[in-house]
């Protein structure tokens, strides 16, 4: 979840509490920000730093120059502005019959993706990293964002934690201690809407070490040792369901 490669991140919001919490978590997971409370700050950065950032989180919904508008000049000042542009909207998330016609309106005007402020933070994440991450493969993973309860046994510990993104092959847990990569673990979790729970051993590939009580995404991949054929197919199942939700599927 926490990138090495970080990137410079522009987020545009009159709300003064998600503008603090964009930030932390975006901060958090490695990218540097730059935030400002209008669409009229947007376009005086970007006529004047343009080139400085590589994604643009914008509210829809501002006083003055709103997300839409930003959007419409960005357009027409096009080739001059390559950043994506995530739309942020503070309703709350939409069906799919309710959201495509949004979406394709955003698209019209040049947006990446859009994205609600209901989201968590794995979510969050996850969208943004597909988007400034997509030529490296990151959404090709169909690696979903998901908070689950897991229960989770090494040979030195047992405890129930959080999942963050699960895939077909292996999942992230937030795990608040060190493990070594090749230490086996012991997986058990069910997934939401299905009756039985899926039982299913993995490996530690990797660690990510915690900077704090509160940081988000501190944990161990992991990935599964066998999946069964029937389990699988109910892996990639509720993976491409996810990332579809989302609007993160290919």
């Amino acid at each position: 979840m926490i990138t090495r490669n970080a990137k410079n991140i522009l987020v545009a919001d009159d709300s003064e509490f998600f503008r603090v919490k964009l930030e932390y978590i975006l901060n958090e997971a490695g990218h540097m920000t730059k935030v400002v409370d209008s669409g009229r700050q947007v376009i005086e950065l970007l006529k004047r730093r343009g080139d400085a950032f590589d994604l643009l989180m914008v509210d829809l919904l501002m006083p003055e120059i709103s997300g839409y508008e930003v959007l419409e000049w960005m357009k027409e000042q096009a080739p001059s502005f390559a950043l994506p542009v995530l739309a942020v909207t503070g309703e709350s998330e939409p069906d799919n019959e309710g959201k495509a016609p949004l979406l394709d309106e955003l698209k019209n005007l040049g947006a990446a993706g859009l994205m609600t402020k209901a989201l968590s933070p794995n979510e969050i994440i996850h969208i943004v990293n597909s988007l400034l991450f997509h030529d490296k493969g990151w959404v090709r993973e169909f690696r979903a964002p998901v908070s689950l309860p897991v229960e989770c046994a090494a040979a030195d510990f047992s405890t129930t934690i959080n999942l963050l993104n699960l895939s077909e092959g292996g999942l992230f847990l937030q795990l608040p201690r060190e493990v070594e990569a090749g230490a086996a673990l012991e997986l058990r979790f069910s997934l939401p809407g299905a009756a039985a729970s899926l039982s299913l051993g993995g490996e530690v590939r990797w660690y990510t070490p915690c900077s704090g009580e509160d940081h988000f995404f501190s944990g161990a991949g992991v990935a599964f040792d066998s999946v069964s054929a029937d389990d699988r197919k109910r892996l990639k199942s509720f993976v491409e369901e996810r990332l579809k939700r989302l609007g993160c599927e290919e």
